[in-house]
């Protein structure tokens, strides 16, 4: 699977917020988070993970990042009860900021 950056068609367990999903799809996160672990990851033990994922491009993370963006979160910031808690208003700002620094 790290040798692709296309997500798996496969879904997946997931766990999000306390809740249990036995079938999750892979997103616009796959490549993001496969980008992440190819640049910073280390290995508790086996080897690194650079050597099991082909190298990535920078300007995919960044697209992959707009869809992502458009997607899961632009919906979020126009939805008042989404935004109707601090935790989330702050949540959303960090992870927009985080999403855009790379």
């Amino acid at each position: 699977m790290l040798s692709c950056i296309s997500p798996p068609t496969e879904p997946r367990p997931y766990i999000n917020e306390g809740c249990f999903y036995e079938e999750a799809h892979y997103g616009n996160e796959w490549i993001i988070n496969l980008y992440l672990l190819y640049k910073h990851g280390l290995p508790l033990i086996g080897p690194n993970s650079a050597s099991l994922i082909n190298e990535i491009n920078i300007e995919e993370v960044k697209k992959a990042c707009v869809r992502d963006f458009l997607k899961e979160w632009q919906p979020k910031i126009n939805d008042s009860e989404w935004l109707s808690s601090p935790q989330q208003h702050s949540y959303t700002i960090l992870t927009l900021c985080r999403t855009f620094t790379q």
